[in-house]
């Protein structure tokens, strides 16, 4: 994981995701003082061929309106994962 900064001025972490050879995506996530954690973005690009063909699913937390999410576990039969709002 990096640390970043976003266009709001959170520190945040980023966590480098390989979805699937077509997609490579970048998530940011922080902590705030109370213990939540928030979504504040997402830098995604879609390769063919090996080179990139879209970004069209980025978004920054504060630019053009968007929001941060917020992460919560969610914990149903045994499995616990993380569900952004």
């Amino acid at each position: 994981m990096s640390r970043a900064t976003t266009g709001r001025g959170e520190q945040c972490r980023s966590a480098h995701l390989w979805l699937s050879v077509k997609e490579d995506t970048l998530d940011w996530h922080a902590q705030d003082v109370d213990g939540n954690i928030w979504y504040l973005g997402e830098d995604t690009k879609e390769y063919e061929n090996g080179v990139v063909v879209s970004s069209e699913g980025s978004w920054e937390a504060g630019v053009d309106g968007a929001q941060a999410g917020i992460v919560r576990e969610n914990v149903e039969d045994g499995q616990i994962d993380l569900i952004s709002y």
